[in-house]
């Protein structure tokens, strides 16, 4: 009977260890940038993640971060009003918490968080940005949700060349995944007890 009650206990260690959330949260700060400001962006990979534009231009912000550099699309570099970027971690599930923005300094910038597990939509957040430019973190409202594919969009209303939008310091965080020992107790600890119940109403 003790034997039982040790493998419950560690059934129950288990399950905490399942869904307390596992590794620790990284923050995307585009430092590994080395190209001139303006340059173009393309991907750019850190902590593992990987951020890849999908629509419009991105550029290098090596004048303007929180700190320096940050990535940057709008007029400012000729690029249109209308931009996205992926983030990614290699198909393996992630949460999303925050990110920093940096509005255009003349008009209003509209944006979306988009997140996609296994291609399924699981959240569409919008929001508006209004000037000036100056870099403000912007929460998820929704860290607790698992994505595999996070889309980050923005619109620059009345895009000009003196428009730009500024994105830096993405936090995210890897979901656990259960560890094969962890199923095993689990399943043993379950099976423990299922046998104890049994023969105490037997």
């Amino acid at each position: 009977m003790i034997t039982a009650k040790l493998f419950v206990a560690a059934a129950c260690a288990a399950v905490c260890a399942l869904f307390a959330g596992g590794a620790s949260a990284t923050t995307i700060t585009f430092s590994g940038l080395a190209g001139a400001n303006g340059s173009p962006f393309s991907t750019y990979t850190e902590g593992g993640f990987t951020v890849t534009p999908t629509v419009g231009s991105w550029f290098q912000g090596q004048v303007f971060g929180n700190p320096v550099p940050s990535i940057v699309a709008g007029g400012v570099f000729g690029g249109p009003a209308v931009d996205s970027i992926s983030v990614t971690d290699g198909g393996k599930p992630f949460r999303f918490s925050a990110l920093d923005f940096a509005p255009s300094p003349v008009n209003n910038v509209d944006f979306t968080f988009t997140g996609t597990l296994g291609g399924a939509p699981v959240f569409n957040i919008p929001g508006v940005l209004t000037p000036p430019q100056v870099f403000a973190t912007v929460l998820s409202g929704v860290a607790a949700d698992v994505i595999d594919d996070l889309v980050v969009g923005v619109t620059i209303l009345n895009n000009t060349a003196n428009d730009s939008v500024n994105i830096d310091n993405i936090v995210v965080n890897p979901a656990a995944t259960p560890e094969p020992m962890s199923l095993g107790l689990l399943a043993t600890g379950l099976a423990l007890l299922g046998l104890a119940y049994r023969r105490r109403s037997g």
